[in-house]
């Protein structure tokens, strides 16, 4: 994400696609009927993410520097709400997320 950030504040959008495009490979996709199930609030939360990191791809293909960016804070949210979520609630056993220790935070 901050090569991101820096390849928009910089107008580098070729850097920026990249970052974006390392974030996609990087983050799976969790859904509804994920066995283990995962909780609600967090399968919109990573459909969000994904949602708003598809739409800013796009818009760096295309030098829309404004859309990018609001893109770019749509994303940070939902990954900012869904890790909090996740310190919150267990993961689900196998999920290939480690259950948070107690007391962590996002």
């Amino acid at each position: 994400m901050l090569e991101t950030t820096k390849g928009l504040m910089f107008g580098d959008f070729k850097a920026a696609r990249a970052g974006l495009d390392r974030v996609e490979k990087g983050c799976r996709r969790i859904g509804y009927d994920d066995v283990p199930a995962w909780p609600s609030e967090m399968v919109e939360q990573d459909v969000g993410m994904h949602v708003a990191l598809t739409r800013a791809r796009e818009f760096t293909s295309r030098e829309r520097w404004e859309d990018a960016a609001n893109s770019l804070v749509w994303i940070e949210r939902c990954c900012k709400d869904c890790h909090a979520l996740r310190v919150k609630n267990a993961n689900p056993s196998g999920s290939g997320s480690p259950t948070p220790p107690t007391g962590s935070k996002p």
